[in-house]
């Protein structure tokens, strides 16, 4: 039986033109001719398509309610008139979580998340040794090469002992040291502010799966976007068309013949 999900994603299929509805034409030799569909006709096609808007809007929530986007969330719901139940005081949570750890307040955002709940960072030792691993980048910055050191060797080492992997992870933040502008080492991507952003937004997600329990969170819109690129994939075999070449921002190839 189907799940709600499962069929508001067979609708969305039921909406798109199949191959045979491309009118492509068949040779003497039973092979199908390469056609083009030009820009012109492929939007106008897609605009004639009917796409249930309470659906579009559920999936939008969902996509803010899963990234942990608070206030956001509230205010689409306002506007949009859809229902869509969540935990506020949990979001919320969640919310200040991100906005601590993008701000680079990253002990207070642990305290945040053990109080959530202490088994969150102990059963995901990577993203905790990430979040103590930026509290190392921290002195690093802070040119504070004593406390570096010292923390380094109190609390990450015992984290990384028996596995390769943050071992090296460790070893390649403290080459960071050595550089007198941080800019100029390798691995400066580590001291960016996208680096938070992408900390933060995994940490969002462990947190959500870990109290989700048994219970599976769907990513609708990770998975119609999956979905549209796959379906591109198969139909550029068959036909030339308008194919989507970049997603933030929205951009499409140009077919004119």
């Amino acid at each position: 039986m189907e799940s709600e999900e499962e069929s508001e994603f067979s609708n969305y299929s039921a909406q798109l033109p199949g191959i045979g509805e491309l009118d492509n034409p068949i040779n003497n030799n039973n092979e199908i001719r390469r056609k083009s569909i030009t820009n012109d006709k492929w939007f106008k096609e897609l605009n004639s398509r009917k796409i249930n808007k309470e659906h579009m809007n559920k999936i939008i929530a969902n996509y803010l309610f899963i990234q942990g986007y608070s206030i956001p969330l509230k205010k689409f719901i306002s506007e949009a008139q859809i229902k869509f139940d969540f935990d506020e005081k949990l979001l919320n949570k969640r919310y200040k979580i991100r906005e601590l750890i993008t701000k680079n307040k990253i002990e207070e955002a642990i305290n945040e998340i053990n109080s959530l709940d202490v088994n969150i960072l102990k059963e995901n030792k990577i993203i905790h040794f990430v979040l103590q691993r930026q509290r190392l980048i921290n002195y690093i910055q802070d040119n504070n090469l004593s406390e570096c050191i010292s923390f380094a060797k109190n609390v990450l080492l015992p984290m990384v002992e028996g596995d390769d992997f943050l071992f090296k992870e460790l070893e390649k933040t403290m080459g960071l040291m050595v550089y007198e502008n941080l800019n100029d080492a390798p691995e400066k991507e580590l001291i960016s502010d996208k680096f938070l952003e992408k900390i933060s937004s995994k940490v969002n997600l462990v947190i959500l799966n870990f109290l989700s329990g048994d219970k599976t969170v769907h990513f609708n819109l990770e998975i119609l976007i999956k979905l549209m690129m796959l379906m591109q994939n198969e139909l550029k075999n068959e036909i030339d068309f308008p194919q989507i070449t970049s997603l933030s921002p929205l951009s499409f190839s140009i077919v004119n013949k």
